[in-house]
């Protein structure tokens, strides 16, 4: 196992207890509040997402679910755990099952890796997407991880070959699995400071 990087510092570290939590522990302990993440036995939780956060997502969800009418699969936003190891599980801010995974859709969450999974960094859990999120999902199984930069404007879409392809808001997405053209994000609303 890997030493466990340690949680941003706009990330709070819960004590989970005695010895590191997994994921079992994640779904049926009832003292963990609603939106936390298990990495490496670490329980963390972000600080809420913000307007800008929360439009992104609406808009992204809004696209997978028309493509996921006309096309199968699956399309969910978060808080749902999706359980990637017995000590691993995240919550995607979107995430996207094809056909072919939708059975890993359960009664407690996602067991099993996405086709897609979509974080829009944010300030407070940028390095953690990066740097440990994007890595994990990837070496996990999932086929594409869209990292969404709301203060670029952008969307890098990874796969676990290590190619990385970019497009800004407006443009259409260069996904290998999907096809939700630019996702509406040209047509965010304003979120004043």
């Amino acid at each position: 196992m890997t030493t466990a990087p340690a949680a941003p510092a706009a990330w709070r570290l819960l004590d989970p207890g005695e010895g590191p939590l997994t994921v079992d522990e994640w779904f049926t302990r009832e003292d963990f509040p609603d939106r936390c993440e298990i990495f490496q036995g670490m329980l963390l939780m972000a600080p809420p997402p913000g307007g800008s956060h929360q439009a992104i997502t609406t808009q992204l969800s809004a696209a997978f679910v028309v493509y996921s009418r006309a096309n199968g699969g699956v399309a969910l936003t978060a808080p749902i755990g999706v359980i990637l190891a017995s000590d691993v599980g995240f919550e995607p801010d979107v995430l996207y099952l094809t056909r072919d995974r939708a059975h890993y859709l359960r009664r407690r969450g996602v067991e099993g890796p996405p086709d897609i999974v979509v974080e829009v960094a944010s300030r407070g859990t940028r390095r953690f997407d990066m740097e440990t999120k994007l890595p994990t999902y990837l070496a996990h199984g999932v086929r594409e991880v869209w990292i969404v930069d709301p203060v670029a404007k952008t969307v890098t879409v990874h796969e676990p070959d290590g190619e990385a392809r970019v497009c800004r808001f407006g443009e259409p997405i260069p996904s290998r699995i999907v096809d939700i053209g630019t996702g509406w994000l040209e047509s965010l609303p304003e979120v004043a400071e």
